[in-house]
């Protein structure tokens, strides 16, 4: 018996995602990871965001218009 550890949907977003998901352009998502406070990762060469603590971040980050 072992653990599964198959995920039935993605927990991060690259940041071709994460542009696609904001509705920025790729160079945007691109500022917007390495912005100070933004929740991202570097996995070697990989930046992923984990879209638990994107959906945290939007929340905290918005302003009403």
């Amino acid at each position: 018996k072992g653990v599964d550890f198959m995920l039935t949907e993605c927990r991060t977003l690259n940041v071709k995602e994460l542009a696609n998901y904001l509705g920025i352009g790729l160079n945007s998502a691109y500022q917007l990871v390495n912005s100070k406070g933004f929740p991202a990762l570097k996995i070697g060469k990989r930046i992923v965001v984990p879209i638990e603590k994107l959906e945290q971040w939007v929340n905290i980050n918005s302003i009403n218009i």
